[in-house]
Parts: structure tokens; sequence; C-alpha cells
């Protein structure tokens, strides 16, 4: 197994954590020959590569009969602390370079999306800990951060059981059309 990153405090982390071969490179240059992987793997960040480039790179190194499988969470709206989640971080939110990127997707590959509902379960800390990882909740100024973080809490202040929130795994199996 192999993982690209381009980052290089990720990449750390993942040779900390992963039983994998990790390697400096980006969804638009991967540093592979042509047709040597039979699965890419994404989750949670394709909507960060460039459109254009990103799907013909991938498919690039993609044996004839390999696999794009794309993993999205998408926050459960019926849910009443996911709803007001969504309130409160929503005005942060920044753009991203692919926000459409589902739609493109069928230029190149044939796409079957699966999904399946699941739901995270923590405590208040690390429901806090969760929204800090939202990319672009960090990289908010360190008061406003703050702010937002505290405003999260809050959400979820003196709960006594665990707190559970809901998504839809999208998935989308994606095999390179000939």
């Amino acid at each position: 197994m192999i993982a690209v990153e381009p980052i290089a405090e990720m990449r750390e982390v993942l040779a900390r954590h992963v039983e994998a071969e990790v390697i400096a490179g980006t969804a638009e240059s991967i540093p592979l020959a042509d047709a040597t992987a039979r699965v890419v793997t994404v989750a949670q960040a394709f909507h960060w590569f460039d459109p254009d480039r990103a799907p013909r790179e991938i498919a690039r190194v993609l044996t004839h009969d390999g696999m794009l499988a794309i993993v999205a969470n998408v926050r459960d709206k019926a849910n009443a602390l996911q709803t007001a989640l969504t309130e409160l971080i929503a005005p942060h939110k920044g753009t991203y370079p692919n926000h459409d990127w589902p739609e493109t997707l069928p230029e190149i590959f044939d796409v079957e999306l699966v999904t399946f509902p699941h739901e995270h379960v923590m405590d208040e800390a690390t429901f806090v800990e969760r929204v800090a990882s939202i990319s672009w909740i960090g990289a908010l100024p360190d008061d406003e951060r703050e702010r937002v973080l505290a405003e999260t809490s809050a959400l979820v202040a003196g709960r006594k059981e665990p707190i559970k929130l809901p998504y839809v795994a999208q998935v989308f199996l994606c095999r390179r059309r000939r």
C-alpha cells in the first residue's frame, strides 16, 4: 500500500500510524508509473483537487480494471444537533477549487454511488476536537476559531450520555471508462 500526501507534517503522521509506504505527491501529480494502481482511495479530500487535472492523473495510474473509490461523509441534517452545528460553522466555510466534483467524474469514469448511514459517538471534548479538525475552522484567526469552538462546546455542554452524530457516507465507486 502506498499513501500519497503533499503535506510533510501529514506524511509524518501517516508514517507513524499507517502500514504503508508514504510518499510526497498530489492528486494532480502522483509519483507512480502508468497503470500501476489497482485502487486509488480518497476520503474527505476530493473537493480540494484540481477538477481538470486530478481525475486524469488518477486514471493514468489506474490499471485497466482499476477503481477510484471516493468517500465523503455528509451530515444528516435531520438530526437537530447536526443542524445546529451546520448553522454554527457554515458562515466560516471556505470555498473549494472543486466543489462540484461529483458532476465532473462521468467525463472519465463510470460512477456508482453507494450510501449508508453511520454515526460518530463521542464525548464533549472529542466533539469539539472534531469541529476543530475541519480545515476551514482550523484556518480561522485564533480569536475567531476559539469563539467558534466555545460555541461548539456550548451546543453539547452538560450532556450525560454520549454524543451521537449521524452521517451518511457517500461512496463513489469509479471505474475508468475504456
